[in-house]
């Protein structure tokens, strides 16, 4: 499995195979409550790693090596436990301590989600004008959204431009437009991995397989 790397937060996928390898998944059945608990409680850790180390590696150190390691694995895998865990736990790759942003506070997030957060493009349900339509019990649906365009002298783009949407982006008043949703994964506050520095790639949600 290829990913990009920990610019993004590709490696994520392969900490949470790294996680699951010795646990058996397939004797569990991919829609029983036991099969939904591992591989969420797995995918929590990897990305609690993913907000403690991931950045662009040309500005920080990502131990990247010691993330994907089996033994790292086996000591993040023994904290699945029976029940659902409501923290942030970051490991110690190396014996290296996790730095996270001032927003977690022993190791809950003290801010609410934004409302609204999530892909917001909608579906049309009958609608005639140019408002999105909802479905008489008021549920709404919709996805990621693609544009490639050509022009007649070969200029090509190619945008994916989900997210900078009202109500789970902040607005930038001097600009006029939102901060795209695919854009909150970095921090302005400073000495973080993730932390927005100039000619430093910020950090994504993006992660191509």
């Amino acid at each position: 499995v290829c990913k990009t790397g920990p610019w993004g937060q590709g490696p994520v996928l392969l900490q949470n195979l790294s996680l699951l390898r010795d646990i058996d998944i397939a004797a569990m059945g991919p829609l029983s409550p036991d099969f939904v608990h591992v591989v969420v409680e797995a995918m929590k850790l990897s990305y609690a790693d993913r907000e403690a180390w991931y950045g662009d590696p040309d500005f920080v150190e990502v131990p990247m090596d010691d993330l994907l390691s089996p033994d790292y694995a086996a000591a993040r895998r023994a904290l699945i436990g029976d029940r659902a865990s409501l923290e942030l736990r970051p490991g110690a790759p190396g014996g290296r301590q996790p730095h996270l942003p001032d927003y977690v506070v022993e190791g809950r997030t003290v801010t609410p989600a934004a409302a609204g957060a999530g892909e917001p493009t909608v579906a049309r349900y009958g609608s005639t004008d140019d408002e999105p339509g909802t479905r008489p019990d008021g549920s709404t649906a919709g996805d990621t959204c693609h544009l490639d365009i050509i022009d007649r002298w070969g200029n090509m783009v190619s945008a994916t431009p989900s997210g900078g949407w009202l109500q789970s982006s902040p607005y930038i008043p001097q600009l006029g437009f939102c901060l795209g949703s695919r854009g909150q994964m970095f921090w302005l506050e400073e000495g973080l991995p993730a932390s927005l520095a100039p000619g430093k790639r910020p950090r994504t949600t993006l992660t191509p397989s």
